[in-house]
């Protein structure tokens, strides 16, 4: 619970600091690119700090789901609750699919 909150909280500080950045330099113009690559994410090579920062916030609510399932697997594992650690396996696998699936799907 403590990680889902620290996550979200540095999140959310980061969009509202690219929203502010963006908002006192002007440097992007709205509708502008939908979403910056990843890769151009982890270089930080785009240009505008504000667009990095708020990037940087999706991501990282993006990868939440991720992170909880992983904690859960870890906490099942010490508990030795086989059932549970397969089924949060399968989960994950899922979510990690559908990802995926949709990097093929959606151009």
């Amino acid at each position: 619970m403590r990680l889902s909150q620290v996550v979200f909280a540095l999140a959310s500080l980061l969009m509202i600091a690219g929203g502010i950045e963006i908002a006192v330099t002007g440097g992007v113009r709205f509708p502008g690119t939908p979403a910056v690559p990843i890769a151009d994410l982890v270089r930080l090579s785009f240009g505008s700090t504000g667009l990095e920062l708020m990037s940087l916030g999706i991501v990282l609510l993006a990868v939440l789901p991720s992170l909880r399932i992983l904690v859960v697997i870890t906490i099942y594992i010490k508990q030795r609750r086989w059932f549970d650690v397969l089924t949060a396996l399968i989960v994950l696998l899922i979510l990690i699919s559908g990802t995926s699936l949709s990097r093929i799907f959606v151009k």
